[in-house]
């Protein structure tokens, strides 16, 4: 009697992670130019996640958060704290979220040069650290500025209001201290 060890994989491999909406067609949805780097590294990101490679997935996620950086002004030259403190100075990470950033650093480091492997729940949590990073400092800001030139074009095309000519305005301010006036008198001494 045989027995076989039956493995079952399919092509394209089954997501293990929703791409985020601002990359659903693979383009990060950013007035930056120049991001055909990050929207690489994010597509074998993602093409690693679904193919199970941690190692390569986390090291993707350090790369991608690397190559943002970049693009958001950031000295490549600098080391990772230093990167992080520019990030930090320039608005694009509040103190708060500092602690996640390093982490996923130090994650992509470790499998890149230490051999750590991580599993599907660690990278899925790295991935949603970086996911937050970039849709906070390059998508988020990018939609506000399309939206704030949007209002200022409706603003530009809605009719002025008019001004009232002040022998008007004095004479609805006369009306309604006749009314008021009329309104304040007394009662007659009967009560009626």
């Amino acid at each position: 009697m045989i027995e076989y060890n039956e493995r079952i994989e399919t092509w394209p491999a089954r997501s293990k992670r929703d791409i985020p909406d601002w990359f659903s067609h693979q383009i990060v949805e950013t007035d930056i130019k120049n991001a055909n780097a990050l929207n690489a590294s994010l597509r074998e990101l993602y093409g690693a996640l679904d193919a199970d490679l941690m190692v390569l997935a986390s090291i993707a996620i350090r790369t991608s958060f690397d190559i943002a950086a970049e693009l958001l002004g950031v000295d490549p030259a600098l080391s990772f704290p230093e990167k992080m403190e520019s990030l930090v100075n320039k608005g694009h990470i509040v103190e708060a979220d500092k602690a996640s950033i390093e982490i996923l650093i130090d994650a992509g480091s470790a499998s890149a040069h230490r051999g750590w492997r991580p599993s599907l729940a660690d990278v899925d949590a790295l991935t949603t650290a970086l996911e937050d990073f970039i849709h906070a400092s390059m998508v988020f800001p990018a939609k506000k500025r399309v939206k704030a030139a949007k209002m200022a074009e409706i603003k530009g095309r809605v009719p002025k209001r008019q001004r009232r000519k002040k022998a008007e305005v004095a004479a609805d301010h006369s009306t309604t201290a006749e009314t008021d006036g009329a309104a304040a008198e007394p009662l007659s001494e009967h009560g009626s």
